[in-house]
């Protein structure tokens, strides 16, 4: 991670600047129904990281946030029969 924000600040800042950076990583997930051979709901979760570095070039110092996606999409198929279930359960025999 400390690679991916220095390339960044450095790509945008110069070479020679000097940065520091907190930095934590979100989970975005994406909610798709898919109707091929049965239901299902797809669940693609996709991790990013996130950025506020702070640059300091010579006399400057500037505040930059930066977001990037790590790795690649972690994807969960569940056929909509065991998600209704699993909703039943959760909110009794009424989902509404």
């Amino acid at each position: 991670m400390t690679k991916i924000i220095g390339s960044a600040v450095r790509s945008r800042y110069g070479n020679k600047t000097t940065w520091r950076a907190e930095r934590w990583l979100v989970l975005v997930p994406k909610l798709r129904c898919q109707g091929k051979d049965i239901h299902q709901l797809v669940i693609e979760v996709t991790t990013y990281l996130v950025a506020e570095a702070v640059a300091r070039t010579g006399d400057d110092s500037r505040l930059a946030t930066l977001v990037s996606p790590v790795g690649k999409p972690e994807i969960l198929d569940l056929p909509m029969f065991f998600s209704i279930r699993f909703l039943k359960m959760i909110w009794g025999a009424s989902p509404c």
